[in-house]
Order: structure tokens, then C-alpha cells, then sequence
């Protein structure tokens, strides 16, 4: 069941939002390791998805992003249909996650200084201010990473992001 593991983690959270929305259309086994489904996506008609449990690579979606080389968000969706346990487990880890993040930034970062689970603090900060707090914040976060940690971040939001994103990048850091 690597469908997951090969799958970014936007594929993963997107998928499963399909998954709960109903979003799978349909969903049969054709093997032991093979299921097919079509998933109702963002265009007018329903994406046809193969996924392969042994031969993930072999997984298919018509999708423009799966483009017959990526695990998409459909053929999570079609996963989680096939193994409503696996969704469970990944609602309870992306909880988990969630928290613990939210710890890790809150803590390790802000050192309390400035956002806590107690009560809401009643003063006022303007937008610049906040503005600026976020992007100290953020530095410090940045700072306590590796290269490697940095790179494969970086990787990440860029393979996941938007073209946009991506061209920004291109046409300011690589010539």
C-alpha cells in the first residue's frame, strides 16, 4: 500500500478531502493488487483512475497532473475508498501532525513570546507589525534547518506548487 508514501503530501490531503466529499463516482477491483474508479474532479467529466498496489508507478489518472508519472489526488481518493481504514488512520496522523506543528512553531519559534493555548491576548497588532513578527518567526524556523532539510524543502514547494511559483523561481535564481 505505497500509494500513499509515493504521493506528495498535497496529493494526500487533497485526496482525502475527495474521499469524505464523496467525490469517487465509483470504485471496483479488477485484481488482488489492481482498482478502478473515476473520481468527479474540478473538470466536467469524472477523471478515470487504475491504481496498482504492487506497481504503484503503474497507477494511472487522465488527469493533467498525474500526466502518467505522479500519484494524483484522484487516485488517493480512490485508495482511501478502497481502504476506509487507511483514511482513518490518515485523518488521526494529519490531526497528530497538525498539533504537534503547531507546537513545534508556537514553541520552538515564538519561545511563548508571543502566541500561547491559553486565552486570546486582547491587544491590538497592526498588519506591519504582525507582518514583521511572521517574517522573524519564519527566519528563525528557516535558520535551525539543514541544507539538505532546506533543499528538500524547497523541492517540495516548488514539485507541489504552482507553475507560477516554479517560473518565479526559474527566471530569479537559475540562469
Amino acid at each position: 500500500m505505497s500509494i500513499l508514501t509515493k504521493a506528495s503530501w498535497k496529493s494526500r490531503s487533497r485526496g482525502y478531502d475527495y474521499y469524505i466529499k464523496n467525490k469517487v463516482l465509483s470504485c471496483k477491483e479488477i485484481s488482488n493488487i489492481e482498482y478502478e474508479g473515476t473520481v468527479q474532479g474540478s473538470a466536467e467529466e469524472p477523471y478515470k483512475v487504475r491504481i496498482n498496489l504492487e506497481k504503484t508507478m503503474s497507477s494511472s489518472c487522465n488527469c493533467p497532473f498525474a500526466n502518467g508519472r505522479k500519484i494524483c489526488k484522484h487516485m488517493v481518493a480512490v485508495f482511501f475508498c478502497v481502504f476506509p481504514d487507511e483514511a482513518q488512520k490518515y485523518e488521526s496522523e494529519y490531526k497528530e501532525y497538525k498539533s504537534a506543528s503547531k507546537r513545534y512553531y508556537y514553541d520552538d519559534c515564538f519561545d511563548g513570546d508571543y502566541f500561547c493555548d491559553d486565552e486570546p491576548d486582547d491587544d491590538y497588532i497592526d498588519e506591519e507589525e504582525f507582518s514583521d513578527e511572521f517574517e522573524d518567526m519564519l527566519r528563525k524556523c528557516i535558520n535551525k534547518l539543514s541544507k539538505t532539510q532546506l533543499q528538500n524543502a524547497l523541492f517540495d514547494l516548488l514539485y507541489d506548487g504552482t507553475e507560477e511559483q516554479l517560473d518565479m523561481f526559474l527566471y530569479h535564481y537559475v540562469e
